[in-house]
């Protein structure tokens, strides 16, 4: 699912802003036809704007550290995020953002989506600008309706 996205080179964008509150990338259960990490790619590019970057696997290690990921922004896809939903919506002023192949309708309206595909890592740094424009503003960190 995630791996389409970094078929292309990944090259970094100039004048981004960083967030305040660091990003958590979240690794759902793994299965015999996804034995890689799916966030490895998105990890570095990430890293390499500048953001605070960490990856936590779900299955895990989330339960051990739920209060860390208070104050966050956190990523996950749409199984990861269905399977732990009742921990993740408990964080206090984190933003959830799921990624996923299709729409997901069902999701709550404070949550954001991002749909993969091979544009998905320019999405994500335009997401994490409005992440970081966020938190230098201190605004509310739920999406505007």
């Amino acid at each position: 699912m995630l791996l389409v996205m970094f078929k292309r080179e990944l090259v970094l964008r100039p004048n981004c802003l960083l967030t305040r509150r660091p990003i958590y990338l979240l690794t759902g259960p793994r299965s015999l036809f996804s034995i890689r990490s799916p966030w490895k790619k998105l990890h570095y590019f990430l890293h390499e704007h500048g953001y605070r970057i960490f990856m936590i696997k779900a299955e895990n290690d989330l339960k051990q550290h739920v209060d860390r990921l208070n104050q966050s922004h956190i990523f996950c896809d749409s199984i990861t995020y269905n399977k732990y939903r009742e921990i993740l919506n408990k964080t206090k002023l984190s933003t959830l953002t799921i990624m996923s192949d299709s729409f997901l309708p069902d999701l709550p309206k404070d949550l954001f989506q991002i749909l993969t595909n091979r544009k998905t890592n320019d999405q994500i740094l335009d997401h994490c600008v409005q992440l970081a424009e966020l938190d230098f503003y201190d605004l509310d960190l739920k999406p505007q309706s």
